[in-house]
């Protein structure tokens, strides 16, 4: 526990990547010798991440950040046991910090997080639908749609059918018009960036029967929260 609360210095300390990559290496050593307990310690170092430290900076400065710690996640669900009690709580936090990571216009940074990502879930057969009925089933939030965003992504890459799409289409619209559309908060423009994989699958009927009600629902009940995003919708 000693050790997981000064890793979590290391995060804005360490600039070079053969520092960071020791103390990823670390802590897969870690979760492979001590798999709960380094993983219960290490998701209180994420909870502080996402709901505190990260959450209030400047969105830069998060970013860069918050790439650091999603590496580390992987590093860690790649050794421990999945089928930890914490496991779960683990994957929802990789949703925070990747959404965090993407609110940025650096470019290396937003193909650094989703490679991250993909290098990860392409490590085992079996994390992409792991990952998939999770953050399908969740409560729609822009955090759980980033996440379904960036498994479509990769499942592109792999098939460029459009079955897999095809069959979950609900699922990611509704999860898209609640976590990104009908928001109480005004959202980072560039989450509306990450969008455009699902948003160029949308056809005329999508639009008319879904996206347009709901952008047209809250521009009435919240239109600063949803104006500058329905200009990136568009776009």
């Amino acid at each position: 526990k000693g050790i997981c609360k000064v890793l979590a210095m290391t995060l804005v300390k360490f600039k070079d990547e053969k520092s960071q990559e020791l103390v990823r290496d670390l802590i897969a050593e870690m979760c492979r010798r001590h798999s709960d307990a380094s993983l219960e310690s290490l998701n209180a170092v994420f909870k502080a991440l996402c709901t505190k430290e990260l959450v209030n900076a400047p969105p830069t400065k998060a970013a860069v950040a918050a790439l650091s710690a999603l590496l580390w996640t992987t590093s860690i669900a790649s050794s421990c046991n999945r089928k930890s009690p914490e496991f779960p709580r683990l994957m929802e936090y990789q949703s925070i910090l990747y959404t965090l990571a993407l609110q940025t216009s650096n470019t290396k940074i937003l193909d650094r997080a989703y490679e991250c990502l993909r290098d990860f879930w392409k490590s085992d057969e079996d994390f992409f639908q792991l990952y998939f009925d999770k953050f399908s089933a969740m409560e729609p939030s822009h955090y759980t749609f980033i996440m379904l965003a960036a498994l479509l992504r990769l499942r592109l890459e792999d098939k460029t059918d459009t079955a897999f799409f095809d069959a979950n289409r609900a699922t990611f619209i509704n999860h898209f018009t609640k976590g990104l559309i009908t928001v109480k908060t005004k959202l980072n423009c560039h989450l509306y960036v990450a969008s455009k994989i699902f948003l160029n699958f949308l056809n005329e009927d999508d639009a008319k029967t879904s996206i347009l009600p709901a952008i047209q629902r809250w521009m009435l009940r919240n239109p600063e929260t949803i104006l500058e995003g329905v200009e990136y919708i568009l776009q």
